[in-house]
């Protein structure tokens, strides 16, 4: 450096006299002004180690704040329904920012945790009030049919005709609930005897027999439509569709049988007009327990419906709301003629 930038003073020289006047010893050196760089030297290595001390302190301060985000972060994981308390994040910078986006996600996620809970509470709750309730009405219907099967085969021993058919049908009921271990399970195993019949002179002769009791009229063939069906199960189901029918349609008006085929099936449909169901519940209605019917209706004739035509007689069943009304549509197998 000294060669380099000519960092150099002038030479300084020192005079003794020796052995005499007149005769001296002169000392000459050549100097270099080292002080200075080494002063500019000492400045930057100073700045240096003030500048490295800095960083340092800002490497810890990071590593403080970003440690106790991970930390909050970790206990969270390993257990989300912790409660410990947050940890406050103060100041501006982007670490601080992240801790305290970390502390809102926590109480949203601790929040909604919450909110399931509640939410999961109250369908135990009520799916116990409904196994409890179902378990009721299980010891109700087992200690009718006791009541009720003794003096039902009588009848059914004395009886002939058309009257023989309702308590056939209510025989089967008795007997299937009598066997089960649940209600559900009780209309499935009903006792389902599918055959070959002439459906449109079943559903003629229907129409006749129970016109003034729920205000019929039928339309469609008046003969040889051959399907495959339990004819006292399948006015069972029939009726059960007619008791909303009648509860939901308009005054003064019909309620519409309607019969056709194709080649592989039949339909039968029943229409009466009024107001239409809810989209999201034209499935919904035909399960066990659901109902709009109020107090004393306990939601089970649809659900007996469905299990008839689906399961006994291997058709089926659904709702549609059509530009007026309601309809109850029922596909059941064809049989040759």
């Amino acid at each position: 450096m000294v060669k380099t930038f000519n960092f150099k003073r002038e030479a300084e020289e020192a005079k003794q006299e020796v052995l005499g006047p007149g005769l001296f010893i002169t000392l000459k050196e050549e100097k270099a002004s080292l002080p200075d760089i080494a002063t500019r030297s000492l400045l930057f290595l100073t700045a240096a180690l003030f500048i490295i001390v800095c960083l340092e302190m800002l490497w810890l301060y990071v590593m403080f704040y970003v440690r106790r985000v991970i930390k909050v972060a970790f206990r969270f994981t390993l257990s989300p329904l912790s409660r410990e308390n947050l940890p406050t994040y103060r100041g501006k910078n982007e670490i601080t920012l992240l801790g305290r986006i970390m502390n809102l996600l926590i109480r949203k996620l601790r929040s909604r945790g919450d909110g399931l809970r509640r939410s999961q509470k109250r369908e135990r709750d009520k799916a116990h009030s409904r196994e409890q309730h179902m378990k009721s009405r299980q010891r109700i219907l087992d200690a009718m049919g006791h009541e009720l099967r003794s003096p039902l085969q009588t009848l059914m021993n004395t009886t002939k005709g058309d009257d023989l058919r309702v308590l056939e049908r209510m025989n089967r009921a008795v007997e299937a609930l009598a066997e089960a271990t649940s209600i559900e399970q009780g209309l499935r195993n009903n006792r389902v005897v599918v055959a070959r019949g002439d459906l449109a002179e079943y559903l003629q002769k229907f129409c006749i027999n129970m016109a003034s009791t729920y205000g019929l009229s039928y339309h469609g063939k008046t003969s040889n439509v051959f399907a495959r069906y339990d004819e006292i199960n399948l006015e069972q189901v029939i009726c059960h569709i007619l008791e909303n029918a009648k509860t939901y349609r308009q005054v003064g008006t019909l309620i519409e049988i309607r019969l056709s085929e194709n080649e592989d099936a039949v339909t039968l449909e029943i229409f009466n007009q009024g107001p239409h169901i809810e989209d999201n519940r034209l499935d919904a209605i035909f399960e066990l327990g659901e109902s709009t019917g109020g107090e004393g209706n306990f939601g089970q004739g649809l659900f007996v419906a469905q299990m008839y035509i689906v399961f006994g007689m291997k058709g089926s069943i659904f709702a549609e709301n059509q530009e007026n009304g309601v309809s109850f549509v029922i596909g059941l197998p064809k049989f040759a003629a």
